[in-house]
């Protein structure tokens, strides 16, 4: 923000929204799109029905208004981390899983979303981001000499991105982290593409994946 920007308090309309928005992620994460109701979130925010549909015309409006929200913050979690250079791929990956938890309903679309949900988590400015972190530590590792001067950051860093998001829903849908020849596999293929490994002392040890459910987010 410019030095010369005053921020700007936010109205009882915008601080009524954002308190909807909050009891939507809540109830949304615990009790997933069929069971949550809008005049259940509507109470919890202290609104009416009536009010909350004022803010959001349907219930699918505040569904995916609560989503993106909940990645807004997920992303400005995940900017918090460091990316190690030597390790780009690994250490954007390892900080988005990291930062789930405390995330229950991204971590609900990723797990049990249908393909236009999990569309809107391809599709948020938080993938993006996390491949201009890649193409960044490619960049580093191409003017080091790690990574040949003929590889494009750019061209790796968006298949990496790809490859990033299946291994995130493959670890908490399928328990990949649970099958240490596939991980071993889906790294020496990065490693490959990227220049080699990182030294020993950076090894990456995959997290145990959670528990998951073959429910729909949003049927």
């Amino acid at each position: 923000m410019s030095p010369d920007r005053v921020p700007v308090p936010p109205t009882k309309g915008m601080r009524t929204r954002q308190r909807l928005l909050d009891a939507a992620i809540t109830a949304f994460a615990s009790s997933g799109y069929r069971d949550a109701s809008v005049a259940r979130i509507g109470t919890a925010a202290g609104l009416s029905t009536t009010a909350a549909y004022a803010y959001f015309p349907t219930k699918d409006h505040l569904w995916r208004a609560a989503v993106s929200a909940d990645l807004d913050r997920l992303r400005a979690r995940v900017r918090e981390t460091p990316i190690d250079p030597a390790r780009p791929f690994a250490s954007a990956q390892l900080a988005l899983v990291a930062a789930l938890p405390t995330h229950p309903l991204t971590r609900r679309v990723l797990v049990e979303g249908t393909p236009d949900e999990l569309r809107l988590v391809r599709d948020h400015a938080l993938v993006a981001e996390t491949t201009r972190f890649i193409a960044a530590g490619l960049r580093e590792r191409q003017a080091a000499g790690v990574l040949g001067a003929d590889a494009d950051p750019e061209a790796l860093a968006l298949g990496l991105e790809t490859i990033s998001f299946s291994l995130l829903l493959t670890t908490l849908r399928a328990g990949l982290a649970g099958d240490p020849d596939r991980v071993a596999g889906v790294l020496a293929v990065i490693h490959a593409a990227v220049g080699g490994p990182p030294s020993a002392a950076a090894a990456v040890v995959p997290p145990p994946a959670p528990p998951t459910t073959a429910s729909s987010a949003h049927p």
